[in-house]
């Protein structure tokens, strides 16, 4: 009679100890307003990444759902104080700035006296010139001006790169990919 009784009196508390002993897996995440300040972090950045990019370079994507899962799970879901520049800051945490030089050479232009002394080298001469070579028909390479140029792009930081940059323990890698996913169904 007793264990009936104790039991009848354990079963309602039985979802509130299930709530607490496990991790939230599904995503009240954010309302649409910070949904919407996540999304606006990532373009902004986008766009900084592009202005900077050196033509030519590939732009990375970032899915913002990844961005908002991340500060989800890093602000264990409490996103009601987030700021457009936190937004920002988090969607920079998925790209990397990359840099390079290169040397680019091109013909130097003719200056006004080089091309004085050409056209007195192709006048006609009444006398032969015993230093040139008449088989020798290769003709002169133009001088080159080379300059060193910087090429900027950027690559994108996956996911769980991410995730291990910022430490997080493999339970709360877990949750991360568990939102993930949740998420992804539900926006898709």
């Amino acid at each position: 009679m007793r264990a009936v009784l104790g039991a009848l009196l354990l079963v309602p508390l039985l979802p509130f100890f299930l709530l607490i002993l496990t991790p939230p897996a599904v995503i009240p995440l954010a309302s649409p307003e910070i949904t919407q300040l996540y999304q606006d972090g990532v373009t902004a950045h986008l766009r900084t990444v592009a202005d900077e990019t050196t033509p030519g370079e590939v732009i990375p994507a970032i899915d913002w759902r990844e961005v908002l899962v991340v500060e989800a799970v890093r602000r264990e879901q409490q996103l009601d104080r987030v700021t457009s520049s936190d937004a920002l800051r988090a969607a920079e945490r998925f790209t990397k700035r990359r840099r390079r030089e290169e040397e680019h050479c091109s013909p130097a232009p003719p200056d006004a006296e080089s091309r004085e002394a050409e056209s007195n080298e192709r006048a006609p001469s009444s006398l032969p010139d015993s230093t040139e070579d008449p088989t020798d028909d290769s003709p002169d390479e133009p001088p080159l001006e080379c300059e060193t140029v910087e090429i900027i792009w950027y690559e994108a930081v996956p996911f769980d790169e991410v995730l291990s940059q910022l430490r997080f323990s493999p339970d709360r890698v877990r949750w991360a990919h568990d939102m993930l996913r949740t998420l992804t169904n539900v926006s898709e």
